[in-house]
């Protein structure tokens, strides 16, 4: 069963946010609407784990 990601109070640093696999990112469109959303779908609705989850800035 898929594990669900809730964030916690400290998940929402001003100008961050942690990703579903603990790493703190900063809160850019980007990573808001896109690599946020797809790191928590690929491991709540198919399945991935979190060892096969990266997730980067700046490239």
């Amino acid at each position: 069963m898929p594990r669900e990601y809730k964030p916690t109070e400290e998940a929402t640093k001003e100008g961050y946010v942690q990703d579903i696999t603990g790493e703190w990112l900063r809160a850019t469109p980007e990573v808001m609407d896109a690599k946020k959303v797809f790191a928590d779908r690929l491991v709540n609705e198919f399945g991935y784990s979190l060892g096969q989850i990266q997730t980067i800035e700046g490239v």
